[in-house]
């Protein structure tokens, strides 16, 4: 919704514009090593959920065999991941910017199943999202964090015919410190950083 990359990502397989990416990729070398010189040392980079395959979920694969999901997410990590090793080269870090909860068809319908329901201060929800995480630096491992946003969420934020969206579902102060101890002890244990961006003006408790 951002349209950050709006003309790199296609609809359909291969689902990446190759020409479109070297343009991008040239366009982001320049901004990182521009932002360096002005004193930044992180960028937020758009996306997660559009990067894993969730294929080592804790009750099992998030999506069936041939899920186009699971294309997608390879050929977008394949894409994107010489933009975070560039980064990572130039001395940039890299956190990716999602919201929470951040779905697809096929994830909502395997937390409702297996957790009973987008219950987000369940730890079982939370496990399947740091999978998603142990996977995604295990791949890409010039990824420094992750940056999450509640309460800013919902359709406002989907896009037409795309099959990834957020839903407006971390409002309690229980569901924030459910969220927020499965994710700062992924971090810990794979090194990496979490920020947590509050959006909070007449959502919830929070």
């Amino acid at each position: 919704a951002s349209k950050a990359f709006a003309d790199v990502v296609l609809p359909e397989a291969p689902y990446v514009d190759e020409a479109a990416l070297a343009r991008a990729y040239d366009d982001f070398d320049v901004f990182v090593r521009h932002s360096l010189a002005n004193g930044y040392t992180a960028v937020a980079f758009p996306g997660f959920i559009e990067f894993v395959t969730l294929q080592d979920a804790p009750d099992g694969p998030v999506y069936a065999e041939g899920d186009e999901h699971v294309a997608r997410a390879l050929a977008m990590r394949e894409a994107f991941t010489p933009f975070w090793d560039r980064a990572q080269e130039l001395g940039m870090k890299v956190v990716l910017r999602t919201d929470m909860l951040t779905l697809t068809t096929p994830l909502e319908q395997y937390l409702t199943e297996h957790v009973g329901s987008l219950d987000t201060t369940s730890p079982d929800l939370w496990a399947v999202y740091t999978a998603g995480l142990d996977e995604l630096y295990a791949a890409a491992p010039s990824l420094d964090g992750v940056l999450v946003r509640i309460g800013e969420a919902g359709r406002v934020y989907d896009v037409d015919g795309w099959d990834y969206y957020s839903s407006l579902a971390v409002t309690t102060v229980d569901a924030v410190r459910a969220m927020l101890t499965a994710l700062t002890g992924q971090a810990e244990r794979a090194g990496r950083d979490v920020i947590f961006r509050s959006w909070s003006v007449g959502v919830g408790a929070v």
